[in-house]
């Protein structure tokens, strides 16, 4: 790997089928020079009439800003074109932002999750990505709108460089084949299940994640594949 596209959403709520993605946050950053190429944020055109107000709250964005969005053809457009100079998509909770693009899109390059792929130099008070940027000593000044926190991952990544790793030899770990896995862990433990970094399924109404077959057995709790006809996202 030479070059990455560490990518970010903001979603006006947490399912693909009804809600929607108001924007996407890009950034190409080099691993050789450990640097920032080039940045992007985009907004999403979104009609606002049925849209939850509370939700401005988590992701910060007024929705009368949303008037003045791309169109979701020009964003997806603008995601291939970043994508096309990078060798991976970097996403904290990858699972969840790449579920808000088309496959094609989605499926252009191999996806590193930085909260569940990767062992950081130093470890925080929890797998979030302020958490993890705290722990690293990399400040954060603004946080969950789409860019900022494509920024902060370029910031850390920069700070695990100085810190004298390879940055291309740190994400490898990154790109191993993974599989769909799902929890056998009772509803008292569904905090120790989320703290590894298993997702809400509400259609399967399962916790899964995808993650690599041989971290399987670290698991702190029984688990099963996922079934060929389960559809999780």
């Amino acid at each position: 790997m030479k070059t990455v596209c560490i990518l970010d959403t903001e979603t006006s709520g947490l399912d693909p089928s009804k809600d929607r993605l108001l924007e996407v946050g890009l950034v190409l950053y080099s691993l050789e020079h450990v640097a920032v190429i080039q940045a992007a944020s985009l907004l999403v055109s979104q009609p606002t009439e049925d849209l939850d107000p509370a939700s401005v709250d988590v992701h910060g964005i007024p929705f009368a800003l949303l008037n003045s969005g791309l169109k979701t053809e020009s964003v997806t457009k603008a995601v291939r074109q970043f994508a096309s100079k990078a060798d991976a998509f970097v996403a904290h909770h990858s699972d969840f932002d790449a579920q808000w693009l088309d496959a094609t899109t989605r499926d252009a390059l191999p996806w590193i999750c930085t909260c569940n792929d990767l062992t950081w130099p130093k470890k925080g008070n929890s797998k979030s990505l302020t958490s993890v940027a705290l722990a690293h000593g990399v400040g954060v000044v603004d946080a969950h709108r789409a860019l900022s926190d494509c920024l902060t991952i370029a910031r850390i990544l920069t700070r695990v460089s100085e810190m004298g790793h390879d940055l291309a030899t740190f994400l490898a770990p990154g790109l191993r084949p993974k599989c769909r896995v799902v929890s056998l862990a009772g509803f008292d433990d569904k905090d120790l299940v989320k703290a590894n970094g298993f997702g809400w399924d509400p259609k399967g109404k399962v916790w899964w994640r995808k993650m690599a077959l041989e971290d399987v057995a670290s698991l702190p709790f029984q688990t099963r594949m996922a079934r060929e006809t389960e559809v999780l996202q």
